[in-house]
């Protein structure tokens, strides 16, 4: 995404909560392949929308702020439950 492509994820990785299916990419059920193929073919048969798709992720990205903003987010959620099992003091 912040090369300005767009992505093809399931949700076992946490895409939908990072985007939106249809507008940065696609989300699709996981094992399955047919709807990774489905979604590559798509993207091959429409080189305006994914290039579309491609400028969305990108926008995406710079709105979450870029990967120092994520990896501060990050950290954040890892002390906040590490504090609260008592590993760390907060």
């Amino acid at each position: 995404m912040a090369c300005g492509l767009s992505v093809i994820a399931t949700p076992n990785t946490g895409a939908e909560d990072l985007f939106t299916d249809g507008v940065e990419g696609f989300i699709v059920p996981i094992r399955d392949p047919k709807a990774i193929r489905e979604k590559v073919q798509w993207m091959l048969d429409n080189p305006m929308k994914r290039q579309e798709m491609g400028e969305a992720a990108l926008q995406r990205v710079q709105q979450l702020g870029g990967w120092d903003a994520y990896g501060d987010r990050c950290l954040a959620v890892y002390r906040k439950v590490l504090a609260q099992k008592g590993c760390i003091n907060d």
